[in-house]
């Protein structure tokens, strides 16, 4: 077989081969199986993946620019430094993947899950990530970035992230639960109808942010700064909010139930 750009190899099954290091733009892969594969640093770009499968392969360094991946599953891969930028993603599945500083420019990931896997130095920037699943996804030997992402609707369960930084995202009617984000960076961010449950925020800051009808409930809040932040309509509950900052914010009618803040003279909470 002739492998080159502008070909259609739809519905075939690759087991075992290696395809590394070729130019495939512009070609028609939809509902291929790659299985065991060896696809490092390979240029598909334009090409069409929708409702492809990748197993237990090394796909790390190629570009998927522009292309097509609707549906598509990534199970077991190694995915670190692919580029994904202005590709459609939506319902795409990353199970037990690598996927550290990987990109996701100007991609539309929509109703996709991540699950079980690392996004250590991966970069999110103008993403549509609406209505999306992370589940038990990793950050923590390096900065998982977003930038003008739109989180609304999604959810993060049981994540485990340190330092997440977060720039000018939307994060709307989102549901943290049981998830780790300590020392994260939330930057002009959106936050509303947000429910945090168990969720570990100690040593973050939320600096010029909107946190409006938001519920934190048994959430950890050690020292987090809420610089210059907006809050209305907001409860935080049963949390632990020692030396936690709130004095540049602007509260209005937040409640605030059961919550331990320190003592008068050891780890108070500033309003």
């Amino acid at each position: 077989m002739i492998l080159e750009p502008f070909q259609d190899f739809s519905n075939m099954i690759f087991v075992e081969c290696d395809l590394s290091g070729l130019s495939l733009t512009s070609c028609n892969f939809r509902n291929c199986q790659f299985v065991s594969c060896q696809i490092d640093y390979t240029e598909f770009s334009h090409s069409d993946f929708s409702g492809a499968t990748f197993t237990d392969s090394d796909i790390s360094g190629s570009a998927f620019l522009w292309g097509k991946l609707h549906k598509a599953v990534f199970r077991n891969c190694n995915l670190d430094r692919v580029r994904f930028n202005y590709a459609y993603m939506q319902k795409i599945l990353f199970e037990t993947c690598s996927l550290s500083y990987s990109e996701f420019m100007q991609s539309n990931l929509a109703k996709s899950m991540f699950k079980k896997s690392s996004l250590d130095g991966c970069e999110m920037h103008g993403t549509n990530a609406k209505n999306s699943f992370f589940e038990q996804v990793s950050a923590k030997e390096d900065t998982w970035r977003l930038i003008g992402v739109d989180l609304s609707g999604s959810t993060l369960m049981k994540c485990n992230t340190k330092n997440l930084t977060a720039f000018k995202c939307t994060f709307n009617n989102i549901f943290f639960d049981q998830t780790n984000l300590w020392q994260s960076k939330f930057l002009f961010c959106s936050f509303t109808q947000l429910i945090a449950v168990h969720t570990g925020l100690n040593e973050s800051k939320f600096r010029d942010c909107l946190i409006i009808s938001c519920d934190f409930n048994a959430c950890r809040l050690r020292t987090t700064n809420f610089e210059r932040s907006f809050f209305e309509g907001s409860k935080i509950a049963y949390c632990l909010l020692e030396s936690a900052d709130f004095s540049e914010s602007i509260i209005l009618g937040m409640e605030m139930v059961d919550n331990y803040c320190g003592s008068e003279d050891q780890f108070p909470t500033l309003f």
